[in-house]
């Protein structure tokens, strides 16, 4: 199957959050888009997130090391001093959780909510160039 579109139960997820990451009650779950992958906004009362689900099916992952080497990736890009986002570690001190969904596999990385705003057509040459759209 190529890339299943089939949306989680916001809920569950609520769920799954509370037992594999160090979050605290409150917590609300609301699909912000679904692409290559889903993404939904986690918010909690003083911090909000990203939750991304890796959907199956896709030829560029052949397996989890795959996701892995990009959350890896990540947070070494950010402990050298480049300004990325890297994923929350779980109560494991793992970048990567595993939920299962009508008994197949799916990958989550939870990463810290970064503000701010949508790119618009207005970029200077310099900012393309900074952003690489120039």
């Amino acid at each position: 199957m190529e890339g299943s579109t089939k949306t989680f139960d916001e809920t569950r997820l609520v769920s799954f959050l509370y037992d594999k990451y160090h979050l605290i009650a409150p917590l609300s779950c609301k699909l912000l888009r679904s692409s290559f992958n889903d993404h939904y906004i986690i918010q909690t009362t003083t911090k909000k997130f990203i939750l991304r689900v890796y959907l199956n099916g896709k030829y560029y992952l052949r397996s989890s090391d795959d996701i892995q080497f990009e959350l890896d990736l990540l947070r070494y890009l950010y402990l050298n001093g480049l300004a990325v986002i890297p994923p929350v570690v779980n109560k494991n001190n793992e970048t990567i959780s595993v939920i299962t969904n009508n008994g197949e596999n799916h990958y989550l990385a939870l990463f810290p909510y970064a503000a701010g705003k949508p790119i618009d057509e207005s970029l200077t040459i310099e900012q393309a160039m900074k952003l690489g759209y120039y």
